[in-house]
């Protein structure tokens, strides 16, 4: 579980960075609500998913958009079984193409190749109720049904903690964004 978990947690990570320096207008708005809601006071917490709910969004798109296992995990057949006119016979390996049903225009709408955390929020700034079919999750990174991935809550936890934290101290910035100024007052030069 911890060797599985690092990995693509890792991987999910480095997609998020990437996301907060290309749309720096999603790391403003989850800026801006951690500000709202924790002020300077204390760093964000776990229990305070509720209550961030555009910052919880982030935990959701992020690995929609580019998940930490494109392919899922490798399942075997219990029993032969038939499928759209096909014959998959016992002890058969399936892979599940994540990437492709975490892109669905059906689910996602036709913005669907596109980073947008907007599109877990309502009118009036509530997180939506999750597509069906993804317990819940907002994508199926986690795997479908009864095989599902027992340390999801694990994940998400550490995705909120991860991300959030980090969105409360400080701005990711190209290089070029950054002034001399600031990399002075670090004790850096450029």
């Amino acid at each position: 579980m911890y060797s599985a978990a690092t990995e693509t947690l890792a991987v999910v990570l480095n997609w998020w960075a990437l996301t907060m320096v290309a749309f720096p207008e999603a790391q403003r708005r989850a800026q801006d609500e951690l500000d709202a809601v924790l002020g300077q006071a204390r760093p964000p917490h776990v229990a305070d998913r509720t209550q961030l709910p555009y910052t919880s969004t982030l935990v959701y798109e992020t690995p929609r958009w580019r998940t930490g296992a494109p392919l899922g995990l490798p399942h075997c057949t219990e029993q032969d079984e038939w499928y759209e006119g096909m014959f998959i016979p016992k002890g058969t390996v399936i892979f599940a193409n994540v990437l492709t049903c975490n892109h669905d225009p059906e689910m996602y709408g036709e913005d669907v190749h596109a980073f947008n955390p907007s599109r877990y929020i309502d009118t009036d700034g509530k997180l939506k109720p999750a597509p069906p079919d993804t317990k819940d999750e907002g994508h199926v990174s986690y795997g479908f049904g009864r095989p599902i991935c027992f340390g999801l809550h694990v994940a998400n936890d550490a995705l909120f903690a991860v991300i959030s934290d980090p969105l409360w101290v400080f701005s990711f910035k190209k290089l070029g964004e950054v002034d001399a100024e600031g990399f002075r007052e670090l004790g850096l030069s450029l």
